[in-house]
């Protein structure tokens, strides 16, 4: 008899009283045979990661590490933990999704048959669930670095329903494959949030790990949810991570001069438009990100 390879679904929870549960109920609710769920607190203050469903792990945090981070130390955890029965896929989501009880086994079949790398499902909108968040990205190297495809377009239609290899990802719901961590590649915590998973992503495919798209699986997602009481934290961190991640990869001057005058063009069309609190937002962001932040802070960032 075959051995069903083991998952463990790590879900960072941040202030998610609106939503964890609900998460939780979804992964608890999957036909995968062999799952385990970790819910890796950020020091939540609404009292979220009280209460929670049954056969649900918890790893507190003191502080507010960002995503990326309690990531790597929900997945440091369950590696000890599991030291007798490695995890052989770790499914990385955030606290406002739900899965559809075949998301899992749907992802694990499609990764098997492909091999190692990282795989993500079809994330449409909680709102309106035949309608994709958006299907996957491109790297543009721009202000918000990258472009996403298929915003709110039908998620059975052409070209969003079919397979897609090297891209980016929706960081809302990864499978990744057990391999990539062995690698040493594990997500920078700098970032803090936005654009985490797509340097880890841009890092595993420089290794030979592609990130492959499979509309097959689905998730739905409440867009927006965890900047909805202060957008403007939107506007910092991807403008701030952009830069951060072109000064990390080296980036040529090409790049920087598409980033910069991006960046410069969406600060004066703001500007031009009376909405200065989102213009000192963007000038903020690209500063710091030009000259280093030394704390992340999501509660005041420098904007």
């Amino acid at each position: 008899m075959q051995t069903v390879q083991k998952v463990a679904a790590v879900c960072v929870n941040w202030n998610g009283e609106n939503s964890l549960r609900g998460t939780l109920e979804s992964l608890l609710a999957s036909d995968y045979p062999n799952l385990e769920i970790l819910v890796v607190d950020n020091a939540s203050s609404d009292g979220s990661a009280e209460n929670m469903p049954g056969e649900t792990g918890l790893l507190r945090l003191e502080t507010n590490t960002g995503y990326g981070e309690a990531l790597n130390r929900g997945i440091n955890f369950l590696e000890k933990k599991n030291r007798d029965s490695p995890v052989q896929f770790y499914l990385a989501l955030n606290n406002d999704v739900c899965l559809e009880p075949d998301t899992i086994s749907v992802l694990v079949g499609f990764a098997v048959e492909k091999g190692p790398g990282i795989y993500g499902p079809a994330v449409v909108r909680m709102d309106d669930p035949v309608r994709l968040e958006a299907a996957w990205g491109k790297l543009t190297w721009s202000h918000v670095l990258t472009r996403l495809e298929g915003k709110d377009a039908l998620a059975a239609s052409l070209p969003w329903n079919l397979i897609m290899e090297n891209v980016i990802l929706l960081g809302s719901v990864m499978l990744i494959h057990r391999g990539i961590f062995d690698s040493g590649i594990m997500f920078d915590p700098l970032y803090f949030m936005y654009h985490e998973e797509v340097d880890f992503i841009f890092r595993a495919r420089k290794q030979g790990y592609p990130a492959y798209y499979c509309p097959s699986a689905r998730v739905r997602h409440y867009i927006g949810r965890g900047t909805e009481k202060d957008p403007l934290k939107k506007i910092y961190w991807t403008r701030r991570n952009s830069i951060y991640f072109l000064k990390k990869q080296g980036a040529g001057i090409g790049k920087w001069a598409k980033c910069l005058g991006t960046m410069l063009c969406s600060f004066l069309y703001t500007s031009a438009g009376l909405r200065f609190r989102r213009a000192q937002a963007i000038a903020a962001g690209a500063l710091d990100g030009l000259r280093g932040i030394s704390e992340n802070n999501p509660e005041n960032p420098k904007k």
